[in-house]
């Protein structure tokens, strides 16, 4: 993946220099997925139990996640604001 040093006035991530946290990871507003519960509850534990076994994709051009909002949601329930 090539990064563009070129603003194009939509950056939307942290600041150049300050350390990236789980909050710095910023949704999607178009992402459709939506997850029950039970299921929350069941990812949570499967992180806990053997982490993140999927990897999570951030656009740093845009400050949004491409995939892995919803482990993000657990991680952020689980160690708050943690750096990363």
């Amino acid at each position: 993946m090539t990064v563009s040093k070129r603003s194009t006035g939509r950056q939307k991530g942290p600041a150049t220099g300050s350390p990236a946290t789980l909050a710095d990871l910023g949704s999607d507003p178009r992402n459709p997925r939506a997850i029950a519960p039970e299921a929350a509850k069941g990812l949570a534990l499967s992180l806990e139990e053997f982490g993140d076994l999927s990897g999570i994709t951030f656009n740093t051009r845009t400050g949004q996640l491409v995939c892995g909002h919803q482990r993000v949601t657990q991680l952020r329930a689980k160690y708050g604001d943690l750096a990363i």
